[in-house]
């Protein structure tokens, strides 16, 4: 028959003979057992017993079924690209790391479906009955909920992105067993206390922000609540720095599969939200370290599992910790002279900044001019040397978002000099060191494994974001959140330093 696709970009360019057009066969003869490694497309007819049929590492590619009874049957491993559902029945049947992408299921029934590790695209559910739905461990990603008649909490252990919900009640438990749900996405929707067969009243959201405070959540659980009614994580929060705390979640979640799945779900939607400018890097950065620290404990113990998956999580929040690394590198790259100067917010006042970024004085480092300059205000930095400027540049950075980052780089890649970032740590002198030597660029690590060239930088500057240690500690950032964010209301942008202008 078919070969199957495992990329939904190529479905467009399979060719005509390797696709089965359900016009083209008998429908008795061809619906009579599972369906495995094909790729189907056209109408599936009302008649075939599909008690008997599951759907398996196939795609289903346009196809379209009315009032089509799938009750019991299986989609496994498959691929549906738009296809259209209307007056169907899915009742009892089984959606398992399956895919869909541009689906609509219009008047359809999913009573006591379950649905595992699967994904859900641009799909839509119009005028369907959700009662006792069961959906675990998948993704919604801008989909939409209209009309439809639920009784459960639908999802758990799932992520919600830019999903909505119209004319659609959601249970408490939507909000916090799930990820990434905000209260925009609802329209015309409720909130119930519980499920629909105990008694339950509708909340509102003074009544939500008084149920995260009431305790009975764990921190995880608070999050997607707090973030449900704030919709953005970009200031920081306690609840944040909490959830933050690994360590803690061993005592929750003992099970080392919850534990793994958790903290894969947790780390994507760090990551989302730090890419839709919802979140600073600085949440990153944190997680980055804490998963270094927790993976070489738990190589020690039983939970090999989860040292595993700590590896594996580290490598992804890597990406971003090395573009952070690369637009520090950049900023430290493009001062002339040991000093910094930054647009602020002037309402605050010199003695604020004085005593806020006092941690990150290091070198002498002091405010030596603080002055209106239109709406922002001038803070001027004065160290002793270029380097002692790094954690106050890693600060500033610390509180920016992802596009901000990528504008820093650009501006600052046409540094006029090669300087490396250096170490916090000070290098052993040779006593051979001349003069002209003492005056080269310090090295940006001591193991100094990689090449000194500018264009192997990134080499290193990989090496420092994958290999574990004192990365926070260097640039002083292990630092709450809150703080973080109220930094990033105070430090506006950085200015050219003024060598660049000649003063």
């Amino acid at each position: 028959m078919t070969k199957r696709s495992d990329d939904p970009a190529e479905l467009t360019r399979i060719p005509p003979e390797d696709v089965t057009d359900l016009a083209t066969v008998n429908p008795n003869e061809f619906f009579v057992n599972d369906l495995t490694r094909l790729t189907i497309t056209g109408e599936i007819p009302a008649g075939p017993n599909f008690k008997k049929v599951n759907f398996v590492q196939s795609t289903l590619f346009e196809i379209t079924a009315t009032g089509v009874d799938f009750s019991e049957c299986d989609f496994k491993d498959t691929l549906l690209k738009g296809a259209r559902f209307s007056r169907c029945s899915f009742n009892g049947g089984m959606f398992a790391t399956s895919f869909f992408m541009d689906c609509l299921f219009e008047e359809c029934t999913f009573y006591n479906l379950a649905a595992s590790n699967s994904e859900f695209h641009r799909t839509s559910f119009i005028n369907s009955d959700l009662e006792n739905i069961i959906v675990k461990s998948s993704k919604f990603r801008r989909c939409l909920f209209r009309n439809c008649s639920t009784t459960n909490k639908i999802a758990e252990m799932s992520t919600l992105d830019e999903t909505h919900f119209e004319r659609t009640e959601i249970q408490l438990e939507t909000i916090t067993e799930n990820f990434g749900l905000r209260r925009s996405d609802l329209e015309g929707s409720l909130v119930r206390s519980g499920r629909t067969r105990e008694d339950y009243t509708h909340l509102t959201t003074e009544q939500l922000k008084n149920y995260s405070e009431s305790g009975g959540l764990t921190a995880i659980e608070r999050l997607r609540l707090e973030y449900f009614l704030v919709e953005s994580l970009i200031g920081g929060s306690a609840v944040l720095d909490e959830a933050l705390d690994l360590s803690a979640w061993i005592e929750t979640y003992q099970n080392p599969g919850t534990f793994v799945e958790l903290l894969n779900s947790f780390s994507e939607f760090l990551v989302q939200l730090y890419d839709s400018q919802r979140s600073t890097v600085h949440p990153i950065l944190l997680l980055h370290y804490v998963t270094s620290s927790i993976r070489d404990e738990s190589l020690n113990t039983s939970f090999i599992r989860v040292a595993q998956s700590l590896g594996g999580t580290h490598m992804i929040l890597s990406r971003i910790v090395e573009e952070y690394l690369v637009s520090l590198n950049q900023a430290f790259n493009s001062l002339e002279k040991p000093t910094l100067t930054l647009l602020v917010e002037g309402s605050y006042g010199e003695p604020f900044y004085q005593k806020e970024l006092e941690p990150w004085m290091v070198g002498g480092a002091h405010l030596s001019r603080f002055e209106p300059h239109n709406s922002p205000f001038v803070l001027e930095i004065v160290a002793e040397s270029i380097s002692s400027l790094v954690p106050l540049l890693a600060l500033f950075l610390a509180t920016r978002t992802r596009v901000e980052i990528l504008r820093i780089q650009s501006r600052d890649k046409a540094s006029r000099s090669y300087k490396s970032l250096p170490s916090t740590e000070q290098p052993v002198e040779s006593p051979k060191t001349s003069a002209s030597q003492s005056s080269a660029p310090e090295s940006v690590f001591l193991f100094d494994l990689g090449a000194k060239a500018a264009s192997d930088d990134s080499y290193q500057l990989r090496l420092k974001s994958l290999l574990p240690g004192s990365l926070l500690f260097d640039f002083r950032l292990q630092v709450s959140t809150q703080l973080v964010g109220r930094m990033r209301k105070a430090l506006i942008a950085l200015s050219d330093s003024p060598s660049k202008k000649g003063k």
